[in-house]
């Protein structure tokens, strides 16, 4: 990834990682970000057994649920179509999109899938780290339902089960050319960081 950005037109590669700090304050902290419990008061619940956020849909329907076998597919395929429009396919991503299983998940990663009528329309991941790091990764959303709060679900429910499973730190590599995607994450209360 880091590799792609910095060949990709020249863009600049920025670090974002998210903090909560307790009693309903936001802060952030540009070393040691760490996420813990969220303190406020329950939102309304979805049919979603990993987050109790409601959806930004016009519509009922959508659900963010985990990984199961029968998601491989349309988790290798979103990613691919995603990686192709912006970037090309390294071996790595080929990698860990052809086997999840073993790549993502054994080493403790997890992988949410969004789905609108049992239908799998976007995805993203949390690849462990290590030391209570994750790395958000893997986020993409079907063109077809851009812009519906797909996108923001799914990031609401992975930074939810990071809190759930008391994650240190949650950080992401994106490229500077990714203006919406941008948006997307500070939106989600993750701020710019050095790299290195």
């Amino acid at each position: 990834v880091e590799r792609r950005a910095r060949e990709s037109l020249g863009a600049h590669l920025h670090r974002v990682e998210r903090s909560e700090v307790a009693a309903g304050r936001r802060g952030f902290n540009y070393r040691k970000p760490e996420i813990l419990e969220d303190r406020s008061s329950p939102s309304s619940m979805n049919s979603s057994s990993v987050c109790d956020w409601s959806p930004l849909m016009p519509h009922d329907g959508l659900r963010i649920v985990p990984y199961r076998a029968e998601h491989a597919e349309a988790f290798r395929e979103l990613n691919l179509a995603w990686i192709r429009k912006h970037f090309t396919v390294e071996e790595r991503d080929a990698r860990d999109l052809g086997d999840p299983a073993t790549h993502i998940l054994a080493p403790g990663g997890h992988i949410f899938m969004a789905e609108l009528k049992d239908q799998a329309v976007g995805t993203c991941a949390l690849l462990h780290e290590g030391d209570g790091v994750f790395e958000l990764a893997k986020m993409t959303v079907a063109e077809s339902v851009r812009g519906l709060g797909v996108g923001r679900a799914l990031g609401e429910a992975a930074i939810a089960f990071a809190r759930s499973i008391r994650a240190r730190r949650v950080e992401l590599l994106t490229n500077s050319s990714l203006v919406p995607a941008i948006s997307l994450y500070r939106a989600l209360g993750f701020v710019n960081v050095p790299l290195g």
